[in-house]
């Protein structure tokens, strides 16, 4: 997924930022899917991969560190997880 699929979701999509939901919406199965920023720490990453695979959540590990992912957002702080319920 490149930057401008990211800022379709943006104007498009239901989002949420960080890990918190992450986990939540990865446990529950509430999310389409899980992007994810390529400097993530390694045990987060693993943790939502593993959630996302026993719930059927599609995961996605971006080409994009969590300080661009942040700009893209427009929001003034890094991003490393992006989960998308709608």
């Amino acid at each position: 997924m490149d930057v401008n699929e990211v800022k379709e979701l943006l104007s498009k999509g239901k989002l949420k930022f960080g890990i918190k939901s992450a986990r939540v919406y990865s446990l529950n199965a509430k999310a389409k899917a899980i992007l994810v920023a390529k400097n993530a720490k390694k045990v987060h990453k693993t943790e939502i991969e593993n959630n996302c695979k026993r719930s059927g959540v599609k995961y996605e590990e971006l080409d994009l560190n969590s300080d661009e992912l942040g700009a893209i957002c427009g929001k003034p702080f890094n991003i490393s997880f992006i989960t998308i319920i709608e």
